[in-house]
């Protein structure tokens, strides 16, 4: 009696990226999940989590949309209501770190730095000017953010309509109430990065890296052991 065998094939393992040897490569990587995180709402970088020390001197995080990633100016920004209890803590530490994993791409991002206000400036104002209505409406709540209610509430009826009826494609022929509503709540967080670190999860072996700038702002670029 004969006994058949059937090879059994071994799962392939995945090709290397390009990045995964080179620091340079990485960073650039990083860089452009970053981009894609502007555009793209289901990107894990869209909305990466932002931590701080609150005023009792403990960490503190929240979820936050990201609004633009500069790498020639080494700067993240997130948009905030003034009123906001991070503000406040903001002030009072300005340092903070926002991460955030991309489970398909298998990365991770975590970034460091110094953190400025701007409320009246020319930030602030090319910010609001670049806002959707419904973006510019979440700021024009009787109450700050946190504030304890006594139920969940809708936005009004007529607000909803002005949302509805407004061209979001021309900002300056909005209603001048839809067009201000909350602008004096409204504010900008800069985020002036010092180090971003790099970690990459593979089977062939993980990558991580630290990217920082210190001193002279030079880059200085390590591989780190994951």
């Amino acid at each position: 009696m004969s006994i058949s065998t059937k090879t059994m094939s071994m799962p392939s393992t995945p090709p290397l990226p390009a990045f995964y040897d080179s620091l340079d490569a990485s960073l650039n990587e990083a860089w452009r999940l970053l981009a894609d995180g502007l555009t793209d709402r289901r990107a894990a970088f869209h909305a990466p989590v932002v931590a701080s020390i609150d005023l009792q001197g403990h960490p503190t995080a929240r979820t936050m949309i990201l609004r633009s990633a500069d790498r020639e100016r080494r700067t993240l920004t997130f948009h905030a209501d003034n009123r906001s209890a991070k503000i406040a803590e903001l002030r009072a530490r300005p340092s903070v770190c926002a991460i955030a994993y991309d489970a398909g791409q298998k990365i991770q991002l975590r970034i460091s730095g110094s953190i400025t206000l701007h409320l009246n400036d020319e930030i602030a104002h090319r910010a609001w000017a670049g806002s959707r209505t419904m973006s510019r409406l979440t700021y024009s709540v009787d109450d700050a953010p946190g504030t304890v209610i006594a139920v969940p509430t809708t936005l009004p009826a007529p607000k909803l309509d002005m949302v509805n009826d407004a061209d979001s494609d021309a900002a300056s022929e909005e209603p001048d109430l839809v067009a201000n509503l909350g602008r004096k709540n409204f504010c900008v967080l800069v985020v002036h990065i010092a180090s971003i670190e790099w970690v990459y999860l593979a089977s062939q072996g993980n990558r991580r890296a630290l990217f920082s700038w210190v001193g002279s702002e030079a880059l200085q670029a390590a591989w780190l052991q994951p």
